[in-house]
């Protein structure tokens, strides 16, 4: 039996809860969820709660044995617990963040160590987080509460006093959430709207690198593997068996951009087809260069302007273009709507390999890797499909307690949790195919094979027609058809054997997006006999081979013409160069102070000396038989500057454009000057 419980953690003293990023005048930053605000991770969390179940296994309270139960073991079976990270419960109260700095010290000394200052950033204290625990068993409810209670610090150097914390678990049950509408008779499908309570690291490599990469998705295979989880949870076997034989195929769960709005009944999105071209970076005209594009930014996707082009339907004359990523999708409200080209929300994080470092051991070496996750609250929808209305009825009473119940889905690395938040029957697909010139556009990866048996990377009319179960004589005439294979890739497939629980070997699959164009008289009867099928290819029952006929990328409303583009984000650094830059031009050449003379005012500057003092000693300078070279100095433009816009009443600033301004005036040698970037 399951229980759910809710984590409240106040912070008594700052802490440090480390991203393993800095830059800058600060060592090392906080980490920050996709708002931007303070987080701290689960993986943060459960590492503390292990090393004090530890701790407490010295003394006796528990054995090895419930701390693997609980906690999981690496390369084996999970744990019985899943954790949430613990977000900021008041983000509207968060002030700033403060820096600490310190030291090292000497050995047998009190004398700070050279070479040691850090500038560390820290959540205040007072901020309160909040995250969720759930327990597969039970049996170890009184374990996690003592461990709860004997944990007092969280973040870095909390064996040096930082981070102390005050914690509160209580249990609490989220409100149920019904099943809506009835499986059909003929096509039961169901559509599930998940959402993503942690950030969800999905690798498909069987060769990772220093940086995890991560899909832009849910595979089907891997959702599929999480539902078969829980109804083993739930002691359904015989369903769970069901499944896994093939009587329900699970299709890949898309993410939706964060703008979606809450009612996705109507909401669509596909893999955004290879066909849909785009200018290339040197070639845009908007009002945004391109480099300042981030990959959240949404695009309309509309058939008048120069944003993208259908490829398949492009002029002999048209630029030179490119295809979209592999993790742009593309969506829509609603079938009145037109579609918005979009990117989900992937962050970098660095982590620490603790698999071979043995707690309050200075000699062991942890190791840094770094990984992509795909933000946390992401939504996604998937479309599952039934072989029969038995098999769909049966998967309702199992769905209807994973909503009732608001039970957790683990996918991904760690068995991240995911919330189904809703799941609706839909109406049976009906589309009529009466042209013979219509488009094959494929929604997942497709695994084909040819005679020999060999992956097919190259289809034709001939690999189409086997696909749809038929023969080429069923077809006369067949070999007049063309197929436009243009916008067709291959990619690599990976996964694990669901009975012995080793990894697949790799299969070649088409790409989804991948589109095609068939032209030919009969052609027609071909598109309906493979839209009489639900997938093409093999492993279906794991999303593959979805495709969708006639796709129409320029339907529906197109917005708003003169729609204002997106503002961009200033850099406070960039400024301060042009400003200083412009300040440095007013200058001769040949008519300079020194070397020695810009290295003291950048050595004022660099110390916080106040910014009018420094103008004011280079007004006595230039009275100075050694300061002529001070007269022709900008210290009125400089002094105007600094009482308007940017840089007034802003001591930083001032010092940073005084510093800035040295940079542009050292002499530099003919090398460095070539050498030097422009702005």
């Amino acid at each position: 039996m399951k229980k759910r419980y809710r984590l409240t953690v106040t912070l008594i003293e700052d802490a440090h809860f480390g991203s393993g990023t800095g830059a800058g005048n600060t060592d090392a930053y906080i980490d920050r969820d996709a708002q931007g605000y303070p987080v701290i991770r689960a993986s943060h969390l459960k590492g503390v709660l292990r090393e004090t179940a530890e701790l407490y296994c010295e003394l006796k309270g528990c054995d090895n044995e419930q701390i693997n139960a609980l906690f999981g073991v690496s390369g084996s079976e999970r744990g019985s617990m899943t954790l949430t990270s613990l977000y900021a419960k008041d983000t509207q109260q968060i002030a700033d963040c403060p820096i600490w700095t310190s030291t090292a010290r000497q050995p047998g000394s009190r004398l700070p160590q050279e070479d040691t200052l850090r500038v560390i950033e820290h959540c205040p204290a007072g901020l309160i987080f909040v995250g969720e625990i759930e327990l597969a068993d039970v049996i170890y409810d009184a374990l996690l509460k003592r461990l709860i209670q004997r944990t007092d610090r969280f973040g870095g150097h909390r064996n040096r006093g930082n981070g102390l914390v005050q914690c509160a678990l209580e249990p609490f049950e989220n409100t149920s959430r019904r099943l809506q509408g009835q499986p059909s008779q003929t096509q039961p499908r169901l559509r599930l709207v998940l959402a993503a309570i942690e950030p969800l690291l999905l690798p498909n490599s069987g060769h990772p690198g220093n940086l995890l990469a991560t899909e832009g998705f849910i595979r089907g295979q891997i959702l599929k593997g999480a539902l078969v989880q829980y109804a083993l949870q739930c002691n359904q076997m015989q369903i769970a068996n069901q499944w896994l034989s093939g009587a329900i195929s699970v299709g890949d769960a898309l993410p939706l951009p964060m703008s979606a709005n809450n009612n996705l009944k109507t909401a669509e999105v596909i893999p955004i087809p290879l066909s849909m071209e785009t200018p290339k970076p040197g070639e845009q005209k908007t009002q945004r260069p391109w480099w300042a594009k981030t990959e959240h930014t949404v695009d309309f996707v509309i058939s008048n302007n120069d944003k993208t082009y259908d490829g398949l339907n492009k002029s002999q004359d048209a630029p030179k273009l490119k295809r979209p990523g592999a993790r742009q999708f593309l969506y829509r409200p609603d079938a009145k709507t037109s579609w918005q080209r979009y990117t989900p929300s992937i962050e970098v994080r660095m982590r620490v390999n603790l698999e071979n470092l043995k707690m309050r051991d200075s000699d062991s070496k942890p190791g840094l890797f770094s990984h992509e996750e795909i933000a946390e609250k992401t939504r996604f929808i998937s479309v599952l499909q039934f072989n029969d209305v038995a098999s769909a009825q049966a998967f309702a009473e199992v769905c209807d307690g994973l909503l009732c119940q608001d039970a957790w889905l683990r996918i991904g690395r760690e068995g991240r949790p995911v919330r189904v938040m809703q799941a609706l029957w839909l109406d049976p697909d009906q589309q009529a195919i009466t042209t013979d010139h219509w488009r094959l556009t494929l929604m997942s990866d497709t695994i084909l094979r040819d005679e020999m048996l060999a992956f097919v990377v190259h289809p034709d009319i001939t690999t189409l027609i086997t696909a749809a179960g038929k023969n080429p004589s069923d077809y006369p005439g067949c070999d007049q058809w063309t197929l436009n294979a243009k916008y067709c890739e291959s990619t690599q497939v990976h996964g694990f054997n669901a009975l012995t629980g080793l990894r697949r070997v790799p299969a070649i699959a088409l790409r989804r997006g991948s589109d095609f164009k068939i032209d030919g008289t009969g052609s027609a009867r071909l598109a309906a006999d493979l839209t009489a099928k639900q997938a093409l290819g093999e492993r279906t029952a794991e999303g593959y081979g979805r495709f969708m006929i006639n796709f129409e990328p320029f339907a529906g409303t197109l917005p708003p013409p003169d729609e204002a583009p997106p503002a961009i984000i200033t850099n406070d650094e960039e400024i301060l160069l042009s400003l200083s830059r412009e300040l440095a031009n007013n200058l001769n050449v040949n008519n300079r102070p020194s070397h020695s003379q810009l290295g003291w005012l950048r050595g004022m500057a660099e110390g916080g000396k106040a910014p009018l003092e420094i103008l004011e000693s280079i007004k006595t300078a230039t009275s100075k038989q050694g300061g002529k070279a001070w007269k022709n100095f900008p210290i009125k433009e400089i002094e105007e500057a600094f009482n308007q816009g940017f840089l007034k009443d802003n001591k930083d600033r001032q010092l940073q454009c005084l510093i800035a301004l040295v940079r542009w005036l050292k002499p530099r040698t003919k090398e460095s000057t070539e050498q030097e970037p422009t702005i």
